[in-house]
């Protein structure tokens, strides 16, 4: 019973890495400039 539970838990645990992962279809974030919008003055509390 030892052996299927340590297969069992070896193939849980390998299983994330054979799939292909979404993350690299993705672009570089962020792909253009951001802007940054305050509502308060500089210095101002």
């Amino acid at each position: 019973m030892k052996r299927r539970n340590l297969l069992t838990a070896a193939s849980t645990l390998a299983l994330p890495m054979l799939l292909p992962s979404g993350s690299f279809a993705q672009a570089a974030f962020p792909n253009r400039p951001i802007c940054v919008v305050s509502p308060f003055s500089a210095g101002g509390t």
